[in-house]
This record gives C-alpha cells, structure tokens and sequence, in this order.
C-alpha cells in the first residue's frame, strides 16, 4: 500500500498519525480503525475499507489518503477531502488529485 504525502485524519491527535500511518503501511490493523483510499475501478472516487482488510485483501496497489476513527467518520472525512479538492480545482476529479500527491 502507498500513501500521500499529507495523509487526512478524523478522530486521532495530530501526533498519533504517524504512529497509525506507520503500524498501518506495515500491514498492522487496529480497532476502529478504518483507511480511506483512492477507488481502483474507474467509477470509484473512494474506497472506505476496515483496518483488519489490509491484513486480509490485497491493498499493496491501493494509495491511502485518509485514517478515520470509526465508519461514520470515514464518511465525513470523504466529505471534508472532495470539498477540499472542489475549493482547490473546481472539479472533483479524485485521481487526478492525487495523482503526483
């Protein structure tokens, strides 16, 4: 698994993400812990996946962009990261976002 560079967050201190970000890149899962990743099909924007998934499914192609503490807060946080791309590029092309982040 890849991640960005500036990895978004809901729910952890600023000074737990590295923590998190590392134990998750490891392949590690945590409780509650759910990862917010750019879709691999064409019609996905986004994949929201459990932490225990990263142990279970293949993710090594898969880029992290977000850490939330809990399934409601992934769905926020997807909210906050396309606002976030529509106030910087007017559009909401996800991957193209992401593409050099």
């Amino acid at each position: 698994m890849r991640s960005v560079k500036q990895i978004y967050s809901l729910g952890f201190a600023s000074d737990e993400i590295e923590n998190i970000l590392s134990l998750v890149l490891r392949g590690e899962s945590l409780a509650n812990l759910y990862l917010i990743m750019v879709g691999s099909k064409q019609e996905d924007a986004f994949a929201i996946y459990p932490s225990w998934m990263n142990t279970s499914y293949d993710l090594e192609e898969e880029l992290l962009v977000g850490l939330a503490d809990g399934r409601d807060k992934a769905f926020s946080l997807v909210e906050s990261i396309v606002s976030d791309i529509y106030k910087a590029t007017h559009n909401i092309d996800v991957k193209d976002y992401f593409k050099d982040k």
